[in-house]
């Protein structure tokens, strides 16, 4: 019995963070006018190739939706009011189950109705996945989402690798060139378009800030084999999508709410309050 109150203290040290972490990437989609009901009435729907997107779309949930003033609004409220249950309430089984549908649902629906498909938004989901099952098999989940930050991470240091890139000086800057080429037009004298034409017009600089990329993401390999150095990976991870957004505006953040799954909650003491 002891133990088993011992490890829902623990979940509790974990979910704060993980929920906290969540419920600041929601408040962020609020910000930037990402949440349903900011959406308006879009004239387009993009599935994409993905059939999760098709299934749903078959099954005109989205589409349901997104007609229904009253129910987007429902939608955003749940979203933020689950959350911040699942953050302070002790057993958070069941709110963490409702959770993780609610936050599919709004996923498919919200990228479908921007044409904006992220792959690192199925993080927001991921997070939530280890408070859906019994505390026995809690520590089996966690872990798994762990090992997955550490695979998307690795996995794109290896791609970089295999694919020749990484022997390929003017590889980084001809991606400059591409990713700013809206910049090029529309803003030429922004500080961002100003420094990667910098960076472009220098492939040597260009190519050891792209090995810089490769040797952060690279590092996370060293996760699956201890776990001595999950803090360095923690803030290497803030690191490379602060770098990726700010040389690539590139907005990958929702990866960090994975972060919290670096955290060592052994070296908090739970038999105390």
């Amino acid at each position: 019995m002891e133990n088993k109150e011992l490890k829902y203290r623990e979940i509790r040290f974990l979910g704060f963070w993980a929920f906290g972490s969540l419920l600041l990437m929601l408040i962020s989609r609020w910000w930037g006018n990402n949440l349903l009901s900011q959406l308006g009435a879009p004239a387009f729907i993009s599935p994409g190739i993905d059939n999760t997107f098709w299934i749903m779309h078959a099954l005109k949930i989205p589409q349901t939706i997104m007609r229904s003033e009253p129910l987007k609004i429902f939608i955003d409220i749940y979203l933020f009011t689950l959350t911040i249950a699942c953050m302070v309430i002790y057993k958070k089984r069941i709110p963490s189950i409702l959770l993780v549908i609610v936050l599919f649902i709004y996923i498919i629906t919200q990228q479908s109705f921007t044409a904006n498909h992220t792959k690192t938004a199925a993080a927001l989901c991921f997070i939530v996945l280890p408070f859906c099952v019994p505390i026995q098999r809690f520590d089996y989940v966690w872990n798994a989402v762990r090992y997955y930050l550490l695979f998307v991470m690795a996995s794109a240091a290896l791609f970089k690798l295999f694919n020749g890139a990484l022997f390929n000086i003017h590889h980084f800057s001809d991606i400059l060139f591409l990713q700013h080429l809206d910049l090029r037009i529309l803003e030429p004298k922004s500080l961002i378009f100003g420094f990667s034409e910098f960076l472009i017009h220098h492939n040597w600089l260009a190519y050891i800030l792209f090995l810089v990329l490769f040797i952060t993401q690279l590092s996370f390999i060293v996760g699956f084999f201890t776990k001595k150095y999950d803090r360095i990976l923690l803030l290497l991870l803030g690191v490379f999508l602060l770098l990726t957004f700010m040389i690539m505006r590139i907005q990958n953040f929702d990866l960090l709410i994975l972060g919290v799954t670096l955290i060592k909650s052994r070296d908090i003491n739970f038999t105390n309050d």
